[in-house]
């Protein structure tokens, strides 16, 4: 679904970014350019055709004068000069298919100018002597006749004066001459109005009305489609921050639900190791309060046996006998040392007892002063059958160095929790390393764990824990603090014990968790915590005392994970 909103965004957006305006005139400038190329076309082929007619009737009229089958001379000599060329038109006109035209005629000698001397409009059939009045008229229409310049005054002649002679009157569109013995007579096509008439463009009104009608409508079309496209972009975004916030409440709730549900399967757990932390620290009570009063009776018991022999050096038989049974000096000189031992192992015992209180502290629920050094101690402690000596390594070291710092301010069974999951994965990471080296028979790298403590600001203290373990990919550092993420298998972590860590000492504490690592070179966690904060009662609470039950659960999986790590340790 993102990835089609994101495709239909960028559509929106690509569509969004060309505009309507700069459409329609693009669209407008073609139209125009057709337009004008079809009727620069048109114009050339209604030149053409004048031109074409001109021609025909200057042929006919050559025949006329050449054959003289209708007109004899001396006709030609009675007849004036109008009634000459009337004739001579009646009779080339015949069989010529000629419309939409007006023909002025006029004469001269060769050395003279010419004279108008009558006008014959072809569609009326009207032949008119008297042109000194009536010169002809090109309005609108010179650009058909470019050798006839339009009159500048209405005097007689004057517009037939200013025609512009020409030896190459084929280039001519409308003006014709022809020799007769020693007299000119010329003649000028000008095309009616009709012939230049709107319908003679039709193909260009059509283009040009065609093209208004499909630019408006284009526009009209384009201005509608972009509301439309706004109003989807505008639907997409709502959909996509939708889409987003339902994301991201979706992978909330299952990584709550997830913790969830793993809070409660270890809660039944967490509460049977505080009632076993109980059930043995009371028999601890007795083992240890009983040891010192049995340490007094057996040495007196020593000493009075001690007497016995001194006053009385020589027993009876079935006395020596036992004493020789049972190897009594020996039990004499070995009975302290079984005492010692008893007093070690309590002792031992009483250590890991208290060392669960600290940790866990199931009674916390506000802050308080937190001792960082004793936690690090506890979680070490906790952790020791694991940093011993296995068939495929050595013992790993443990470097501490510890500088002065105070106590910071804090839930101590938290920050205790990181510790162990930060340290218990520096294990596991030493320990996949060390079974590689020997699987490929390279010499065993000792692992070490180094802890420093430090005041890093003002009101901070830093607590660094490196290891010279495997190292990490940028991939899988970016990805370290997220839930379920693991790079270990199903049974050995579930993603959650980093992700933990991260919301205790950001979220709870106010602090850092910081990563470093490089292929190769180690890890290196860093975290940063405030020496003294106010508390946050909303962050106190449930949340708390699944915390609390997940220490709990930790403690008591790491207790018996000789070989393993904790599902809940494990990131």
């Amino acid at each position: 679904m993102t990835y089609f909103l994101d495709r239909n965004r960028r559509g929106i957006a690509l569509y969004r970014n060309v505009p309507v305006t700069a459409l329609t005139i693009l669209s407008a400038i073609f139209a125009m350019i057709l337009a004008s190329a079809t009727w620069q076309w048109e114009r050339r082929e209604l030149r053409n055709s004048l031109q074409i007619q001109a021609d025909r009737l200057q042929h006919s009229l050559e025949q006329q004068f050449s054959t003289q089958q209708k007109i004899r001379p001396e006709q030609i000599e009675r007849l004036t000069s109008s009634e000459l060329i009337q004739t001579l038109l009646e009779h080339s006109l015949r069989g010529l298919n000629l419309t939409e035209l007006e023909i002025y005629f006029w004469q001269g000698n060769l050395k003279q100018d010419l004279e108008p001397v009558a006008l014959y409009k072809v569609n009326e059939r009207l032949f008119i002597n008297n042109l000194e009045e009536n010169p002809p008229s090109l309005v609108g229409r010179g650009w058909l006749c470019p050798e006839f310049a339009p009159p500048t005054s209405s005097a007689s002649g004057q517009a037939f004066r200013q025609l512009r002679r020409s030896r190459n009157s084929v280039t001519l569109p409308c003006q014709r001459s022809l020799k007769v013995s020693d007299r000119e007579i010329s003649w000028l096509l000008i095309p009616t109005a009709q012939y230049i008439a709107p319908d003679q463009y039709w193909r260009t009104w059509s283009i040009i009305i065609g093209s208004t009608a499909l630019i408006t409508f284009l526009s009209i079309y384009l201005r509608a489609s972009q509301r439309y496209m706004l109003q989807i972009e505008q639907l997409l975004r709502k959909q996509t921050e939708k889409a987003n916030t339902l994301q991201e409440t979706l992978t909330e709730l299952q990584n709550t639900q997830a913790m969830l549900v793993h809070s409660e399967r270890m809660s039944a757990l967490g509460q049977m190791l505080a009632g076993i932390i109980h059930e043995i620290k009371n028999p601890l009570h007795f083992l240890g309060g009983n040891l010192v009063p049995l340490k007094d009776y057996c040495e007196s018991l020593l000493t009075l046996l001690k007497l016995y022999q001194e006053y009385y050096p020589e027993p009876v038989e079935a006395i020596v006998d036992y004493s020789e049974e049972s190897d009594l000096e020996f039990m004499m000189e070995d009975f302290p040392d079984l005492l010692n031992s008893m007093k070690v192992g309590t002792e031992r015992i009483a250590q890991i007892v208290q060392s669960m209180r600290t940790f866990s502290h199931v009674d916390e629920s506000t802050m308080k002063p937190v001792d960082i050094h004793e936690g690090l101690d506890s979680t070490l402690l906790i952790l020791y059958n694991r940093l011993k000596a296995k068939d495929y390594r050595s013992e790993i070291a443990i470097i501490k160095e510890y500088g002065e710092i105070p106590k910071v301010e804090g839930y101590s069974g938290q920050i205790n929790q990181v510790f162990l999951n930060i340290i218990a994965n520096a294990i596991d990471v030493l320990d996949e390393r060390s079974k590689k080296q020997k699987e490929q028979g390279i010499s065993l790298e000792k692992g070490e764990i180094k802890i420093q403590t430090s005041v890093a600001k003002e009101n901070q203290v830093q607590i660094k824990i490196v290891d010279n373990g495997l190292g990490m990919s940028d991939e899988v550092k970016a990805k370290i603090f997220e839930p379920f993420f693991t790079t270990k298998s199903a049974d050995k972590g579930t993603g959650l014990g980093m992700s933990i860590s991260y919301k205790i000492i950001v979220d709870k504490h106010s602090g850092q968790l910081l990563c470093q690592s490089k292929i190769g070179e180690g890890t290196t966690f860093l975290i940063n915590l405030p020496i003294s904060r106010s508390p946050s009662p909303s962050k106190v609470g449930s949340q708390s005392l699944s915390a609390t039950q997940l220490n709990m659960c930790n403690y008591a999986i790491v207790l018996g994970a000789g070989h393993g790590s904790s599902p809940l340790v494990t990131s």
